[in-house]
């Protein structure tokens, strides 16, 4: 009949869960683009003000040219880059081993489909005092004793 609209409400959000929101990286870790290293803002702080404020100190101490205050830095930054890559070398070859072992042990190993009979071990009593092994009877190979 004559119904009313029904009012405008935004929906309520959902929140999310602190496990699916990563916290964004450090502006050193998105300049470099780093896929596999997850520096925290300490560590870039260090990487990338430390190494310039080393560079100045140097530089003022006449140890290193001026052109250090920038080459130092730029140097860090392709070593962590360097090893965000072999870092991910290492990731993705680990994978395929896991894989090929995985495959390899299926090659070794059949399945055993059927039944085998099973005897009862010599030396055993079914119960009481005498459950202990016997290691007298017990089938045993003796090997030669090498003479060094």
């Amino acid at each position: 009949m004559n119904q009313l609209p029904e009012p405008l409400v935004p929906e309520p959000s959902v929140p999310k869960f602190a496990a699916e929101e990563a916290p964004p990286q450090p502006f050193y870790a998105r300049l470099l683009r780093l896929r596999h290293l997850e520096p925290g803002a300490l560590l870039c702080f260090c990487f990338f003000e430390g190494a310039i404020g080393l560079a100045a100190l140097l530089a003022l101490a006449e140890v290193v040219p001026w052109w250090a205050v920038v080459a130092l830095p730029a140097a860090i930054a392709v070593m962590v880059k360097v090893n965000d890559l072999v870092a991910g070398a290492v990731l993705r070859s680990a994978a395929g081993v896991a894989e090929r072992e995985q495959q390899r042990l299926r090659q070794l190993v059949t399945p055993a489909v059927g039944r085998a009979p099973v005897r009862r071990a010599r030396g055993y009593a079914r119960c009481g005092a005498a459950a202990r092994p016997n290691p007298s009877q017990w089938d045993t190979q003796v090997l030669p004793r090498v003479k060094g």
